[in-house]
């Protein structure tokens, strides 16, 4: 069963969870279906880039993946084309890492804290879900990654016809 009728949106967002999609074909013929014509699809995730990996990058991105609960971070332009084949059109695009970066510098310096001492982070573990030690692998990865061009976060505007 349906929960909205179609063309209902004018604008419909994501924030930080496509990525967890694992069937994005699905997600923008959903929001195709209920967005109004010439509605707005906005989008901020992250993604990896095109960039060929070495066997170090790529272990650092499987197990930032892993960290976030991510079964895999999709390459920018393999998204892009999902939504084209969906009709969607590319309104606007912008690489927002250097932004983020800042931020994922201070989750690094919390990760680091929390790996260098092992008794904080067994009390850590005892007190918070595991989710939350779990993520301070993605913490101590991210900035490399991003700084690598290697992760990108990115803000996406598409439109449908």
């Amino acid at each position: 069963m349906r929960s909205y009728k179609d063309r209902t949106f004018d604008i419909v967002y994501v924030i930080e969870a496509l990525c967890y999609s694992t069937n994005k074909e699905v997600v923008f013929k959903e929001v195709r279906r209920v967005l109004k014509s010439n509605g707005y699809f906005i989008i901020f995730d992250g993604y990896r880039s095109s960039k060929k990996l070495s066997r170090d990058e790529e272990i650092a991105c499987k197990l930032t993946e892993k960290s976030m609960a991510v079964q895999s971070f999709e390459i920018y332009k393999d998204v892009i084309q999902k939504a084209f084949k969906q009709h969607f059109v590319l309104d606007y695009e912008e690489n927002l890492s250097k932004y983020v970066l800042p931020t994922m510098k201070r989750f690094e310096k919390l990760s680091k804290v929390y790996i260098k001492f092992p008794l904080i982070s067994r009390l850590v573990t005892k007190i918070l879900p595991m989710e939350f030690s779990a993520n301070s692998i993605a913490g101590y990865f991210m900035p490399n990654l991003i700084e690598g061009k290697i992760a990108q976060y990115m803000v996406t505007v598409l439109k449908s016809s």
